[in-house]
């Protein structure tokens, strides 16, 4: 009401908030309003058997370090623990003291704090974050970690990335990246789990698995299912990925395909604007 039909700058905004709030926010304003960029955060962490602490270790990837508190959630054989962590400097440690060691830890699992964060963990920890996370995001970014695997437990990696995506509790966002990864290992067991995931109940998970089989392959299985989905799926999107997939895959036939494509009606014109594709 104070500033209607008037002209207004940022640091209006920032004293009526002052005067509403109590709170004074010029170094928030400064950080989070006048700066370009946002937080780039490397995190690792270790155990410290002797003084039973997790050790964190966060580095920042800017020019100028951003002043900011980020959670960390912590589960193992003690249950749960969670810690708001002080991050100011350009590199820094912290310690978590608990009774045991822990089984995952976990950077923001909520996506409170606008920043990119790069938590580099082993093989096994990444799996267990994808399995048990506390939140979709958490796992969602354990799926995403797994992209293009290279290491020597790829059968695990796939079986576990595989059950994410066949989880019909799972969040679907968690269930396509899945599919990615999946795609991007490029194996023949990550291509079997592709094809079975075309038959999964949640649409944008099969439609996930159909983005991921999008390349050039002599696999006749593959080139199979991906028509069956395009002639068969219920869903307009779905069927319509499948489509591309099927051409870019390298299926028989294709124009032949596409031309029954443009015959077909559907909402928004999922169908024919694949065909055009």
């Amino acid at each position: 009401k104070k500033h209607a039909n008037g002209l207004v700058e940022s640091d209006d905004l920032r004293q009526a908030f002052e005067e509403a709030s109590g709170y004074q926010l010029q170094a928030f304003f400064e950080q989070w309003v006048e700066r370009a960029g946002h937080p780039d955060l490397k995190v690792s962490w270790r155990w410290d058997a002797l003084g039973k602490q997790v050790v964190l270790k966060v580095k920042q990837d800017t020019e100028q370090p951003y002043d900011i508190r980020v959670p960390v959630w912590v589960a193992g054989a003690f249950g749960e623990r969670q810690w708001l962590v002080h991050v100011h400097a350009k590199e820094q440690s912290r310690t978590l003291t608990l009774p045991s060691e822990p089984t995952l830890v976990a950077m923001d699992p909520d996506g409170t704090v606008m920043a990119d964060i790069e938590f580099d963990k082993p093989d096994y920890e990444r799996m267990h974050q994808l399995q048990h996370g506390p939140t979709a995001l958490s796992r969602r970014r354990a799926a995403r970690s797994l992209e293009a695997y290279t290491g020597n437990q790829t059968d695990k990696v796939v079986q576990t990335l595989s059950d994410c995506v066949q989880n019909e509790k799972e969040f679907h966002a968690v269930r396509v990246q899945c599919a990615r990864s999946l795609g991007d290992v490029d194996t023949a067991s990550s291509t079997a789990a592709l094809v079975a995931g075309l038959k999964t109940k949640d649409h944008r998970a099969r439609r996930g698995s159909a983005s991921a089989l999008a390349r050039p392959t002599d696999n006749r299985s593959v080139h199979t299912a991906l028509r069956r989905v395009f002639e068969k799926d219920r869903s307009y999107k779905t069927a319509g990925q499948a489509l591309k997939a099927y051409v870019l895959a390298g299926g028989k036939n294709p124009l032949g395909l596409i031309r029954n494509a443009l015959k077909r009606d559907s909402h928004m014109e999922r169908i024919r604007k694949a065909a055009v594709a």
